[in-house]
């Protein structure tokens, strides 16, 4: 069956952080492991959460790891040049507007930085039984930060080309291509990715610092944050 509804199912923000200049900022430090109080540490925790769990909110901190970053087609300086990332995710935007807010209050006035990609979830459209089970029934559910210790961020922006080809001409790039002879000529989407990734980047999380805040990932990288912080 197909689905065309256009139900919002969730929120996702991602805060890629400037940290101010200079060395070591205590008062800084607690406060920022402060903000997602009363929301889920995704590093802690494997698998979906809870429906009461989802409604309070969810972040996970990742590091940047610079020396595995590039700019690519898109320029945009304030991702590239961020020293962290700040993944929240929640049932509505009521907690991520607040995480966000006090966020700011916190780094601006220091001379810090937000830079903020807010999104939607929704259901998949347009997807049939058969292709759920060929592309989805396999997939990983998210693990811990320890279990999967590094996080990809690749920005996307859909150009005016895209949309305006017909739906169906859009959905015949995830699928597989033949000529005449009933040759492949290209995989799509489905078959270029049937056999996953060996790695998977699961919920992952860092503490900003010298943080007794535990466990730690990154956001193309690393495994601690800078100890300016």
């Amino acid at each position: 069956m197909l689905r065309s509804d256009l139900e919002v199912t969730g929120h996702m923000w991602f805060l890629f952080v400037r940290l101010p200049k200079g060395e070591g900022d205590t008062e800084l430090t607690q406060s920022l492991d402060g903000l997602g109080q009363g929301m889920e540490n995704m590093h802690d925790v494997s698998g979906n959460p809870s429906k009461d769990t989802f409604q309070r909110g969810r972040f996970q901190f990742l590091r940047a790891e610079t020396t595995l970053s590039q700019e690519r087609d898109l320029p945009h300086p304030a991702l590239l040049e961020s020293h962290a990332l700040i993944r929240l995710e929640a049932a509505t935007p009521k907690p991520l507007e607040r995480y966000e807010a006090r966020l700011r209050l916190l780094l601006e006035a220091r001379g810090g930085s937000v830079e903020s990609l807010i999104g939607v979830e929704r259901p998949r459209i347009y997807t049939s039984q058969a292709m759920t089970q060929f592309a989805y029934a396999r997939a990983l559910l998210p693990r811990t930060g320890t279990q999967s210790p590094l996080g990809v961020v690749t920005p996307m922006n859909k150009t005016a080309v895209w949309w305006e080809m017909d739906w169906m001409h859009r959905e015949s790039f995830f699928l597989p291509r033949y000529d005449k002879d009933e040759n492949l000529i290209a995989k799509g989407h489905a078959l270029a990715a049937e056999s996953g990734f060996p790695i998977s980047p699961g919920a992952l999380r860092m503490p900003l610092t010298a943080m007794d805040a535990k466990g730690a990932t990154t956001l193309w990288g690393t495994s601690s944050l800078p100890k300016r912080m």
